[in-house]
């Protein structure tokens, strides 16, 4: 069963990054980290290698990426200890164990210089816009955290030391998004969080973190045991439904500058030569033990 996520979110407190608990070091066999320019293609390789893993039969983690849940950040496949994930900003990260483990893609040697160079200009002021925008967003996402914490109990902390941390739900340009239903049709869910802690044993447990609040838990989620707590919701209140709403359309405008952004690198791109790379990765990828 394919189990959908986000590894990181937009906060009120900027961009939170839980690339790291895709697939730990601990666990890895093999990591592939993509490089590239936005529009290069990265995200449909990412979805190439889920659907065929997932076409095989194996159970795969799909995060999705928090400024287009329609696009895919990362994919795991933790039987096959493998993990592809976009290792380029916001959620930048770099290899652990170079060659051995960790392998680093780079789609940027697809790019045709001089078809770029031709927006150059464009291009740095879309980056200098886009930046202004952001910010602009971030202003809109602290008061709408501000009005979530007074709205809802604060003082319910995650109490509990999760050994995974990531985000089923994600305030993004398209609306609030979350994949809570979907990920726990085959758990309990209970709506209380029993308050002794030595229920839960040396379970593990997986914290799911609330997008306007990452200091609170949104789900407390028990694997082995199939079984979920529902620690905090959204407020039903005007004021929040307002503040929320100028979030998403602040963020609209920003994702309409870096779509054109992604425009400009993809008529750069050979895709050609890119999917033949794809499929050969996806081939090697495949015939692993």
């Amino acid at each position: 069963m394919t189990k959908h996520m986000f590894a990181g979110a937009l906060t009120p407190y900027g961009f939170v990054d839980f690339f790291h608990n895709i697939l730990p070091i601990e666990q890895a066999k093999t990591r592939f980290f993509l490089k590239g320019s936005s529009g290069s293609g990265k995200s449909t390789f990412i979805k190439k290698a889920a659907t065929e893993f997932e076409a095989r039969g194996f159970k795969t983690e799909r995060f999705h990426c928090a400024n287009d849940a329609n696009s895919l950040d990362a994919v795991s496949v933790p039987t096959r200890g493998l993990s592809i994930i976009d290792a380029t900003l916001p959620h930048c990260h770099d290899p652990e164990i170079p060659a051995s483990v960790d392998k680093i893609i780079d789609f940027a040697q697809f790019l045709n210089a001089d078809k770029v160079n031709q927006h150059l200009s464009e291009l740095k002021s879309l980056l200098h816009v886009k930046k202004k925008q952001s910010s602009f967003v971030q202003k809109e996402l602290f008061k709408l955290g501000q009005v979530y914490n007074a709205e809802i109990d604060s003082e319910r902390e995650m109490g509990f030391k999760a050994e995974r941390a990531l985000f089923l739900s994600a305030i993004t340009p398209d609306g609030f998004v979350t994949f809570a239903d979907d990920f726990f049709a085959d758990c309990k869910v209970y709506d209380n969080l029993p308050d002794c802690e030595i229920l839960f044993g040396d379970q593990l447990k997986i914290g799911f973190l609330s997008p306007f609040n990452p200091d609170l838990l949104e789900y407390l989620y028990f694997p082995d045991e199939k079984t979920a707590y529902r620690i905090s919701k959204m407020p039903n209140c005007e004021l929040f439904e307002k503040e929320l709403n100028n979030t998403i359309d602040t963020m609209q405008k920003a994702k309409a500058i870096h779509a054109r952004i992604e425009e400009i690198y993809a008529e750069a791109m050979d895709f050609e030569k890119l999917n033949v790379m794809v499929e050969n990765i996806l081939r090697y990828l495949v015939s692993m033990n």
